[in-house]
């Protein structure tokens, strides 16, 4: 049973999803009333109609006034209604002008606030649903509107059609403003194309809806003009109504998938699909592809409007995208009046992404194991900004039961044993995340520790981090979103100056080689240069503590460069090492050899996927692999999201285990989410034995960059990974 308070946001989202209806249906169905009462002035009405939506937006997004109270909304819609029954009484070519300019302000005026109050309410689950409710009820309008409006006119005259419309309105919204709805959320003030532009993800937000929005404008066009012409014998009538269903399906079927797959994949893969399908209807002129490249669009409307429905505080960001973005299907229909000819430049407009992968950072994708060579279609932006983080296991997670949070050693058996000659010796390590240049790290202050952290830091004998970009050595190296360097200052804050905090500094990762072969050569030869610091790359790297020979190595993915090399920095997938006989063999007489040299082997390695609280299943054979081969401790990073780990027990009776972190999270990032500003410090206890080093203790210190600017401890289940393994302990059975 939902709570009173629910059932009331579900009653009011239910009136509000039908006023969208009627907004749709007046949208298209204005079409043949105009052609019948102005003729051929009847393009500039609608094209008044459209610059009054254009105005009414414009006016949302300027003043926030306009969104205030919860009574302006119905104001706007009341308004709307008005301006049909002002055309039904003028019924001359001057009413019906000037009626649809006003009809348009007060549509632009009330869609922002209609979509804001649809995403908020508490109706419908979560925000996916509502969104998918408001497209799919939208477009069943558009495209039912003509044939409701030709259904209307057969029992009366079209100015009583906009006089009783107009009425329905009217009352619809002044019973609306009757109803307890609360006050919209604050306006966020602070929105302006200044700072969208500004902000490192506006690309990802704009580009799906403009892509969106440009088809949606030529297939309806397109559809209303020439689609006869290949399903001769169907009436547009049918035809339309197919196309809301396939709409429709889409919306549903977008919305279940993105359960399980990233959306940011299919940010890039659907403009390339639909590319593709476009070229194919124009080489057959088979009127299936139309349908099917129907569906498929479809997703990319809920995609392009989830990006920015998900953080819908106030309509003024609806407003301000709709009136960026409503250009591009002004520009799509324009171009369906071309025929197919005007295809091409809708295939333009989708290749967009294409084009700008070849400047972009190649990233794991899960295509890639179904398709090998499309890796350099990778290349794009959007996979490496995956805003939800996948809070629940991908379908090739590695089982919750197999990984841990804390480890002790077993307690020693009864037997006895004879005293040992020595005292046995003690080493702690330190093991951490990514550190990411923040946004803006030129004016934002310099992050620190915590005392308590740094108190923990300085009790271990070694203290690793992962340098996730090279440091701001050159002034002439220009930092930009994906090719960027750390400034000086913040990594001397958190690494330390003088002293080194974190001895080790990891350089191998893909984002080594963002300043070119210079820049990564500087950030290793000044980490060289300063007295406690030990850059790590591919290279084998001994650091002696405590009496004892460690050994270090790192590996990476991939690199953003991928034209640039350095020999020092090895790329290796896991699953490349997988199926890959001749590397196993390269890389297991490479860890034999090194494995003579020292006491502990540590493996250093960049991989896996964003955004995932939890390791794949080829993550985990791979370290298996590693662990026989004679690897103690692999160090895993790139998620930026904090992941369990693993103690796995050799085969072969060797007593000795091997440990896994698959991921440490972030020291900084720039991403936005909670999640994306937590981190682990991994502190992991040996001891010496007869037979090496024996794993005593793995125990994790969470922490988070706070509004102070300290990287401060957090209280026992307040990590997102503590409460995602909390909620699979508790999970019931199946």
């Amino acid at each position: 049973m939902q709570e009173p308070d629910n059932r009331l946001h579900v009653f009011i989202a239910v009136v509000l999803l039908a006023l969208a209806f009627l907004h749709g249906v007046f949208s298209s169905g204005f079409v043949s009333i105009l052609n019948l009462a102005l003729g051929p002035q009847a393009p500039l009405a609608f094209s008044l109609y459209f610059v009054g939506l254009l105005l009414g937006q414009l006016g949302i997004y300027l003043f926030a006034s306009l969104n205030a109270r919860h009574w302006n909304y119905p104001l706007y819609e009341i308004g709307f209604g008005a301006s049909l029954v002002f055309m039904a009484l003028m019924n001359n070519t001057e009413g019906f002008i000037l009626g649809r300019l006003l009809e348009g302000i007060m549509g632009g005026l009330a869609t922002p606030p209609l979509f804001n109050y649809l995403v908020t309410l508490k109706a419908f689950g979560h925000v996916g649903k509502r969104i998918a409710l408001f497209n799919s009820i939208f477009v069943l309008g558009y495209v039912l509107g003509p044939v409701i409006m030709d259904g209307l006119r057969l029992l009366m005259p079209y100015p009583r059609v906009l006089l009783l419309s107009g009425i329905v309105f009217g009352v619809v919204s002044l019973f609306l403003m009757l109803m307890p709805v609360p006050d919209p959320p604050p306006p966020d003030v602070d929105i302006s194309l200044k700072k969208l532009l500004r902000s490192y993800d506006w690309f990802e937000k704009f580009s799906t809806l403009v892509l969106a929005k440009g088809l949606y404008g030529y297939l309806i066009s397109f559809t209303a003009g020439y689609i006869t012409q290949f399903l001769p014998g169907f009436p547009l009538a049918q035809v339309m109504l197919g196309f809301s269903v396939i709409f429709v399906c889409g919306q549903i079927l977008t919305e279940r998938v993105l359960r399980r797959f990233p959306k940011s994949h299919l940010e890039v893969y659907l403009p390339l699909l639909l590319c593709v399908l476009l070229g194919a209807f124009v080489g057959t002129h088979w009127a299936g592809f139309i349908f099917i490249l129907a569906l498929f669009h479809s997703s990319l409307v809920f995609i392009g409007t989830l990006n920015f429905g998900l953080k819908a505080t106030s309509a003024r960001e609806y407003a301000l995208f709709s009136c960026l973005s409503d250009p591009a299907m002004i520009l799509g229909a324009g171009l369906a009046s071309f025929g197919l000819n005007g295809v091409w430049g809708i295939v333009l407009l989708l290749s967009v992404p294409a084009v700008r992968a070849l400047f972009l950072a190649p990233q794991r994708t899960r295509a890639e194991a179904f398709i090998p060579w499309i890796g350099p279609l990778t290349l794009v932006n959007i996979f490496r900004k995956q805003k939800s983080p996948l809070l629940e296991p991908a379908n090739d997670a590695v089982p919750f039961s197999a990984l841990q949070l804390n480890y002790c050693a077993p307690k020693p058996d009864n037997q006895p044993h004879s005293e040992p000659e020595t005292e046995p010796l003690t080493l702690k390590l330190l093991l951490s995340g990514d550190l990411c240049p923040p946004p803006h790290s030129a004016q934002t202050p310099l992050f620190g520790w915590h005392p308590d952290l740094r108190r923990l830091i300085e009790s271990h004998d070694l203290a690793a981090l992962n340098l996730e970009s090279p440091l701001e050595l050159d002034p002439k190296a220009k930092a930009s979103e994906h090719l960027h360097a750390l400034s000086l200052q913040q990594f001397e804050a958190l690494a330390g100056s003088d002293q080194a905090l974190f001895g080790l500094i990891n350089l191998a990762n893909n984002h080594s080689l963002d300043q070119g072969l210079r820049g990564f050569e500087q950030t290793r030869q000044y980490l060289q240069a300063k007295p406690g610091f030990y850059p790590l790359d591919s290279r084998l790297q001994i650091v002696e503590r405590a009496g004892l020979r460690l050994g270090f190595f790192a590996l990476s993915f991939g690199s953003n460069c991928f034209w640039r090399k350095h020999p020092d920095l090895s790329l290796l997938k896991p699953e490349e090492l997988l199926h890959s006989p001749s590397l196993q063999k390269r890389w297991l007489e490479q860890i034999q050899a090194y494995r003579q040299e020292v006491d502990l082997l540590v493996l250093s390695w960049h991989w896996g996927y964003e955004s995932e609280l939890y390791p794949s299943q080829a993550l985990q054979a791979a370290f298996h692999w590693l662990a026989e081969a004679g690897v103690d401790l692999l160090w895993g990073h790139h998620s930026h999201l904090v992941q369990p780990f693993e103690i796995y027990q050799q085969p072969k009776g060797v007593s000795q285990n091997a440990l896994c972190l698959y991921s440490c999270g972030n020291l900084l990032s720039n991403l936005e989410g909670d999640g994306y500003h937590q981190g682990v410090l991994w502190s992991v206890t040996l001891q010496s034995s007869p037979d090496g080093l024996r794993m005593q203790t793995v125990k994790p210190h969470f922490f988070r960059a706070d509004q102070n600017h300290l990287l401060s401890p957090l209280e026992q289940g307040q990590s997102l990974l503590e409460r995602s393994c909390r909620e699979h302990l508790n999970a019931p059975t199946r």
